[in-house]
């Protein structure tokens, strides 16, 4: 069965009216361009139906979420039909509609309506994560994991199908098939980079996704450097700051005294990617000097206009050693 393209976003932006009147009603939809699965719309026994057994780990429900389903559905009844596919000894797994199963046992249903989806298990690994990615309370590293899954699914599609899929590998063809932007989809995978350390503290909030996008950046050892002193110094880390770490380690300077530096300097003074290049530790650095400005008014009624500001400065100065002199003499 060929590849072609796989557009997981019709099956997620579908709905289907329950028009149909009989269990054994069928019908097949063309997924894409490619005529590359057929599917059946039925009505299933619920003790047909088993869970995917990737949904508690990637995509847990919890007992709240079957119940808000089952109070949907006892006012407006299933909206949209559940998909799964064959499994052994006459069973069926579920693809797409966890809570919605969920909320027809709440409500002591004995069946369902069901999309039978004809599906290689690579694709059907795909469809199931791209459904789940729908939901709007999923943690980030549940959205990095997801995307992750979708290309290795395709990945591997196209290798048992002699690489009919062009480059399945990117992000491009990831977005092709679950209808989401590009950038959203490179921004989220690039988050396995990660430490598990600063993976939680996105999902939790601590740190933003901006922030985390910078952090990816920087290898796991200087990672690990900037966690530590963020709980040494207790001060939660700006993206601003973050950025300026991005920079530095982009540039081959990062290490812990800069480090700290990052994460105390204040945003006017962070240093830049242009900045960075230039940079040098604090001790090489050879002091500026503290220059003033006097304003012509309050010098004019002692020079001439004439006068050169060479002339001026060393008047001043040697009135200046002159008055120090007095003073130790007073």
């Amino acid at each position: 069965m060929a590849i072609g393209k796989f557009d997981l976003s019709k099956i997620r932006a579908e709905r289907v009216t329950q028009s149909h009147a009989d269990n054994d009603m069928e019908f097949i939809d063309k997924m894409n361009s490619a005529k590359q699965g057929h599917r059946k719309l039925v009505k299933l026994p619920l003790s047909l139906l088993d869970a995917n057994p990737h949904q508690e780990e990637c995509y847990p429900v919890s007992d709240g979420e079957y119940e808000s389903m089952a109070n949907s559905m006892a006012q407006l009844g299933q909206i949209e039909p559940i998909h799964v596919i064959p499994a052994a000894r006459g069973r069926y797994q579920i693809l797409a509609g966890h809570r919605r199963v969920g909320g027809a046992r709440l409500l002591g249903w004995k069946e369902i309506d069901c999309f039978i989806e004809d599906l290689t298990p690579n694709l059907a690994t795909a469809v199931f994560h791209a459904t789940n990615l729908d939901r709007q309370e999923l943690k980030p590293s549940q959205r990095m994991q997801g995307y992750l899954a979708i290309e290795k699914a395709l990945a591997d599609e196209a290798v048992l199908n002699g690489g009919s899929m062009a480059n399945p590998r990117t992000t491009a063809a990831v977005a092709e098939r679950t209808g989401d932007n590009i950038r959203t989809i490179q921004r989220y995978k690039h988050l396995n980079n990660l430490i598990p350390d600063f993976l939680s503290m996105l999902d939790s909030g601590d740190i933003s996704l901006r922030t985390a996008g910078d952090l990816s950046d920087l290898l796991p050892e200087e990672q690990q450097m900037v966690k530590n002193e963020l709980e040494h110094t207790e001060i939660p880390i700006t993206s601003a700051q973050a950025q300026a770490l991005k920079n530095l380690s982009k540039a081959k300077l990062l290490n812990e005294e800069r480090c700290k530096h990052a994460l105390t300097w204040q945003h006017g003074s962070l240093p830049t990617a242009k900045s960075v290049e230039k940079a040098k530790s604090p001790r090489d650095k050879a002091p500026r000097p503290r220059m003033i400005k006097l304003p012509w008014e309050n010098l004019e009624q002692f020079f001439s206009s004439g006068t050169s500001p060479q002339e001026i400065e060393q008047t001043i100065y040697d009135a200046l050693l002159e008055y120090r002199k007095e003073r130790k003499q007073a």
